[in-house]
């Protein structure tokens, strides 16, 4: 079992290692030697850990591995397809959707980039739309920034190993893929035994899930702010409460959802987490002040969340072919108005 485990974690992350090599400015020639080499030096460890833990399970389910099979193998498939529009966004029929010119041309991504580079250069409010719209890299439309600062502490660093937008490109999606692929690994090793089997099937499921695949190749943090919290959960659970709290305390601040887990925490009256929490999330506020100056904060809570309450900052919301892919519950909101629902107006929907 550990053999069939190993191909499928060294098969999947092998292209995304090529792209991290690219990213790194290696050649095509080495970043593919390179990209298999480290591919197989993590695959091995966590192979190991995945056969310890719910490899018996494995074997006495056929269901189960077969699911598993299945899943990897079209996962493997659409990873590496993937793999190459990352590296070059003109090859847009190895996309997710090519014919689509909102998937192949959107980029959460960019936001990210180009805020970090704004960071770098000084005297710019990161915030300011015109500066990100309209306008195009190559043939990708550079989105909006509206994130809380601290979140710009990791695109930070990945601007300044690549200085340059497509190198980041490639960066932010290796980053992105092995957070997702280790949380999988992680909770089914943490769950052990049929339960591990059953939520590494659903892991497999959701590493060849599209909406997943769409997340990653528009390059937005959902896709690891989600993972990140859920391993601050199972680390506080652990009693892991300095890892724990420090994850926690990141994607609170870096992408505002995670927060409710405070919440759960309060009315638990974890009062140690909480203390932990806050305590690595003055850190934090600490870090970005220091990193970026009082510019970008002062900008946030003057310009950018005064748009974001408003709704103002998000005007596409109220389009069509937004409304039907939008999962926020404002989205949802929008969708019950276009069924008739006549009370779900934009006042509501924002109250809501």
């Amino acid at each position: 079992m550990r053999i069939w485990i190993f191909s499928g974690l060294a098969l999947w992350l092998w292209p995304v290692m090529i792209v991290g090599g690219l990213g790194l400015g290696l050649p095509l020639g080495a970043a593919v030697p390179v990209g298999a080499l480290v591919a197989t030096a993590l695959s091995a460890p966590l192979s190991a850990l995945l056969d310890r833990s719910v490899g018996a399970a494995l074997v006495s389910s056929r269901a189960l591995s077969l699911t598993i099979l299945g899943c990897t193998l079209a996962a493997v498939v659409q990873i590496a397809s993937l793999s190459v529009f990352i590296a070059d966004p003109h090859h847009a029929r190895f996309s997710m959707s090519p014919g689509d010119p909102f998937r192949t041309q959107h980029s959460c991504m960019s936001s990210y980039a180009e805020a970090a580079r704004f960071l770098a250069e000084g005297g710019h409010n990161i915030y300011e739309g015109t500066r990100y719209q309209p306008r195009f890299i190559g043939p990708l439309k550079v989105d909006f920034y509206h994130y809380p600062p601290p979140f710009l502490l990791i695109p930070q660093v990945l601007h300044a190993i690549s200085g340059d937008f497509l190198r980041f490109r490639a960066l932010w999606f290796v980053f992105q893929a092995l957070v997702l692929v280790g949380t999988v690994v992680a909770v089914a090793a943490w769950v052990r035994q049929a339960g591990g089997a059953f939520a590494l099937a659903g892991g497999s499921l959701l590493l060849a899930a599209p909406p997943v695949l769409y997340t990653l190749q528009q390059g937005n943090f959902q896709a690891t702010a989600a993972p990140l919290a859920g391993l601050a959960c199972m680390l506080i659970a652990s009693r892991r409460l300095p890892a724990g709290a420090a994850l926690l305390a990141y994607t609170a601040a870096a992408k505002i959802f995670p927060g409710i887990i405070l919440v759960y925490l309060a009315a638990a009256r974890r009062w140690r987490v909480l203390a932990w929490t806050a305590a690595l999330g003055l850190v934090l506020v600490g870090a970005t002040l220091l990193t970026q100056g009082t510019r970008p904060t002062i900008d946030f809570l003057t310009h950018a969340l005064p748009e974001i309450s408003s709704g103002t900052a998000f005007p596409h919301t109220e389009q069509p072919n937004t409304t039907a892919v939008n999962g926020s519950v404002y989205g949802m909101t929008v969708r019950l108005r276009r069924l008739g629902m006549t009370m779900f107006d934009r006042s509501t929907g924002m109250q809501v």
